[in-house]
C-alpha cells in the first residue's frame, strides 16, 4: 500500500509543477505585453513632442516674419477660402530668402535634424486671408510611426495690428 500511496504524490507533484510553470508563463508574457506596450507609448509621446516642437518653431518664424514685414507677409497668403500651402522643413533665415518662398507642398522631403539628416517629420503651413488685416495661419506637422500615420497642427490669427 505504500507504493499506490508513493507513485500518486509523484503524479500530484508532477501536475503542480505543470500548473507552476504554466501560471509563471502567463505572468511572464503579461509582463513583456506590458513592457512592449509602455515602449510603444513611450516612443509614441516622443514623437509627438518633436512634433509639437518642430510646429511651435514655424509658428514663432511666423509671428516674427509678420510683425518684421506685414505687406510682404500679407502677400503671401492666399484669398478667403483658398489657402496657400508651403513647405517649412527649412525655415529661411533672411529676406531673400523669404522673399523667395514659393507655395507647394512638401513632397517627399523631410526636416531636417540639426546633424544634417533627415527626420520623420514633414512641416507645412496653409496661410489664408481672412479679412482685410488678418491671415489665418496653420501649421501642420506630419510624421509616419510603424503603427500609424500622425499630424499635429497649430492654428494662429495673424493680424496688422500696427
Amino acid at each position: 500500500m505504500n507504493n499506490l500511496a508513493k507513485k500518486t504524490e509523484k503524479g500530484q507533484s508532477l501536475l503542480e509543477a505543470l500548473a507552476v510553470v504554466a501560471v509563471i508563463g502567463i505572468v511572464v508574457l503579461g509582463l513583456v505585453m506590458g513592457l512592449s506596450t509602455s515602449l510603444k507609448n513611450t516612443r509614441l509621446t516622443k514623437e509627438q513632442n518633436s512634433a509639437q516642437s518642430y510646429a511651435q518653431g514655424a509658428s514663432e518664424w511666423l509671428i516674427y516674419w509678420k510683425e518684421k514685414n506685414w505687406d510682404a507677409f500679407f502677400e503671401k497668403a492666399g484669398v478667403t477660402g483658398t489657402p496657400l500651402f508651403y513647405c517649412l522643413n527649412e525655415l529661411p533665415s533672411d529676406d531673400t530668402a523669404f522673399d523667395s518662398w514659393t507655395d507647394g507642398s512638401c513632397g517627399s522631403t523631410y526636416i531636417l535634424a540639426l546633424d544634417g539628416t533627415d527626420t520623420i517629420y514633414q512641416r507645412e503651413v496653409s496661410l489664408e486671408q481672412k479679412a482685410v488685416k488678418e491671415i489665418e495661419a496653420v501649421t501642420t506637422v506630419s510624421w509616419t510611426s510603424p503603427e500609424v500615420d500622425n499630424e499635429i497642427s497649430l492654428t494662429l490669427s495673424l493680424t496688422d495690428w500696427k
